[in-house]
């Protein structure tokens, strides 16, 4: 339930992001890069080195193709719409405790 409630906020803030990127929304990168705060705008504009990178380090080396991911991430931030400014800090903070809910639920079943 709470994974469904995550990925029509992330639809909020990014339209386009379960369409055209090519990895799990739940893996632990993805996570970590949504816990972030940076913007659409920020991430479409950051070096795709530098974003593969970032997401080789969160996932610990465990994305095959981290360069791809990193294209498909900058593609749906370009392609989606522009939130305000405030709404988008509060769809980021209702992510943030989404993903906590996540994790911790994830921590009790094991």
């Amino acid at each position: 339930q709470e994974k469904q409630r995550f990925l029509q906020y992330l639809s909020y803030k990014c339209n386009t992001f379960t369409e055209d990127v090519t990895s799990s929304v739940f893996g632990k990168a993805m996570l970590v890069l949504f816990q972030e705060s940076y913007s659409l705008e920020e991430r479409s504009q950051m070096d795709l080195k530098e974003l593969a990178d970032y997401l080789r380090v969160k996932g610990k080396n465990r994305s095959p193709d981290a360069e791809q991911v990193a294209k498909s991430i900058q593609k749906a931030a370009r392609s989606s719409y522009r939130l305000d400014k405030v709404v988008e800090d509060s769809i980021d903070a209702i992510l943030a405790t989404s993903i906590t809910l996540i994790r911790t639920k994830k921590e009790r079943n094991k």
